[in-house]
């Protein structure tokens, strides 16, 4: 029965059957033309219409309209293109995939394209499959050569060497007594006074393992921070910190009742501004750079927190209009929640995550402490406190 393949026109297939009986389309033969010699494919109707032999290979195949040959062929010469794949228990129907590879066939045999009725097309996942364990079998062989290997070498001795040099500059080891001394801060009544704050041996217990911190030691702990930064020989940013009271007294009552907090100073000459929040039951921080235009909010539990963000940009509105006496435009000021930070896995760290989020950020440190970290860093802000200085 002759039949009809439309492309570009009507091909009439006459007295060609295929061994099943079934009549087999002519292949269009492609006209050189003046215009273009651009490698062009088959619509995807064309493709679904047709089967390709059974082979152990890979069917490849080009087409173009500037050649004599027809539109499938297997003299496989430039820019061959993957598009079909077949097994001996299966054949395809595929549109083509334009995804060229190098590849030498086994031989150089032509193949007839047959009429299909194929209509599945669960056949391009098992392509996709296919495609994807071959590609995985022709992997590049890795370099090795004497040179080559000792630059491998060179390179991963100078990445452990920084890395070293991180962790000794974020974890550097304690006193050898720093067990004593911090057993004796522990049962003292008043273990250290300073920034008009009194840390007592009750406040100090709660940087012990399980416990919540509480304002004066987080007080304390960011008050050290800003210390820190007025050392010029370490070349740090310039901190101002609120203390934990001040997101507390804003977001309930206003920008009139912390309106005086910062009489004695320019926040907006600051290079970071830390903002302790304290959400009930769970610490979170706050850093502004005024000199950026920025706001992030940083929760070890991955929460967001946009009130926050507003809240606090409200406040620098207000404080421009005050101190500096001009207009105030915050479109220009980006605020976010960062998920890509250190997470706590339990229900009393947070407080720690916090102070620890504010001594990275005022170093522009990237954060490389994580939940296991946590003792550690206990003992650190412990001995810290009672020393009055940072380690780090």
């Amino acid at each position: 029965m002759p039949g009809k393949l439309d492309y570009e026109g009507t091909i009439e297939n006459k007295d060609v059957k295929s061994k099943a009986g079934l009549p087999i389309p002519k292949i269009p033969q492609t006209t050189p033309s003046k215009k273009s010699s651009r490698k062009t494919f088959m619509p995807l109707k064309t493709y679904s219409q047709l089967r390709k032999k059974r082979t152990d290979n890979l069917i490849l195949s080009y087409t173009s309209k500037s050649s004599d040959s027809p539109c499938y062929q297997s003299n496989y010469t430039n820019n061959l293109e993957i598009i079909s794949l077949s097994s001996d228990d299966e054949e395809y129907s595929p549109p083509p995939l334009h995804s060229k590879i190098p590849f030498t066939p086994r031989n150089n045999e032509k193949f007839v394209p047959k009429a299909s009725g194929f209509s599945n097309i669960d056949w391009i996942q098992e392509l996709r499959e296919k495609l994807e364990n071959t590609l995985r079998l022709n992997k590049t062989t890795k370099v090795s050569t004497p040179s080559y290997n000792k630059l491998l070498e060179e390179d991963s001795s100078f990445d452990r060497l920084v890395d070293k040099s991180r962790n000794k500059a974020s974890f550097p080891p304690f006193p050898p007594d720093v067990d004593e001394i911090i057993s004796e801060a522990l049962s003292s009544s008043v273990v250290t006074e300073k920034f008009n704050i009194q840390v007592t041996g009750d406040d100090l217990s709660t940087l012990e393992n399980g416990n919540w911190l509480n304002d004066e030691v987080i007080n304390f702990y960011m008050q050290l921070i800003v210390e820190r930064s007025k050392d010029s020989s370490k070349e740090l940013p310039s901190i101002h910190a609120f203390n934990t009271f001040f997101y507390t007294k804003l977001s309930k009552e206003g920008y009139s009742r912390v309106r005086r907090w910062t009489r004695k100073v320019s926040i907006f000459e600051k290079d970071i501004i830390i903002v302790p929040v304290h959400l009930g039951v769970h610490w979170c921080l706050a850093a502004i750079w005024p000199k950026e235009k920025k706001i992030n909010y940083y929760d070890s539990m991955g929460g967001t927190n946009t009130h926050c963000l507003e809240i606090l940009l409200d406040y620098l509105g207000n404080e421009t209009k005050d101190k500096l006496k001009k207009p105030f435009d915050a479109d220009h000021w980006v605020t976010s929640c960062p998920k890509d930070i250190p997470m706590q896995a339990n229900g009393y760290d947070c407080g720690v995550f916090s102070c620890t989020f504010a001594e990275y950020l005022t170093r522009r440190l990237e954060f490389t402490f994580s939940q296991k970290n946590m003792i550690y860093i206990r003992k650190k802000m412990m001995l810290e406190i009672i020393k009055q200085s940072l380690l780090t």
